[in-house]
């Protein structure tokens, strides 16, 4: 279940649909949703703000302008200026889904990453899970770490061997080595 807290709230009893205000903040026990308007629907358990939110689950922050919280999924999906920043990475995006439960984010839109040891990735598919380590990037990411700039038709890592593998017209640069 989700609980939500507010200064101000007006309910619809006919609708179901509870407009909170000031110091809103929303809770599923995994993430906690802060923002300044929350339109919620009890009937369908969905959340939405219009006005700047952000997300913070563990040690990740997520912020963006507008954005759809689905509290039976525990999925959040983040529009405009969405910016997502852990420990690990940092990120920045026009649309982006997280799910607070498995700590996924899921890639929409173009997207850049940039991770601890300043490798960069752009790509606009995909998906990256925080509890495994394990990501995938498709419609032609573009990885540049240092000297070497990797691109492919996919791409797949895991943080834990620190294998990356490219598949589909895969090219892969080394300026360093020439």
């Amino acid at each position: 279940t989700a609980d939500v807290y507010a200064d101000h709230l007006r309910y619809l009893t006919d609708k179901r649909i509870a407009y909170l205000t000031n110091n809103v903040k929303l809770t599923d026990g995994k993430g906690v949703l802060t923002t300044k308007f929350l339109e919620y629907d009890v009937n369908t358990k969905v959340g939405i703000y219009k006005k700047g939110g952000k997300v913070i689950s563990k040690k990740t922050v997520l912020t963006s302008e507008e954005g759809i919280y689905y509290a039976d999924l525990k999925d959040v999906y983040f529009k405009k200026n969405v910016k997502l920043k852990d420990p690990k990475y940092e990120l920045e995006t026009d649309s982006l889904l997280y799910n607070t439960e498995f700590e996924t984010a899921r890639f929409i839109a173009q997207t850049y990453i940039k991770d601890s040891s300043n490798r960069t990735i752009k790509t606009s598919d995909g998906y990256y899970n925080q509890q495994t380590g394990i990501a995938e990037f498709g419609k032609r990411p573009v990885v540049q770490d240092g000297a070497i700039q990797a691109t492919g038709e996919r791409m797949y890592s895991d943080d834990a061997s620190g294998i990356t593998r490219i598949s589909g017209r895969a090219i892969l640069i080394d300026t360093a080595e020439n």
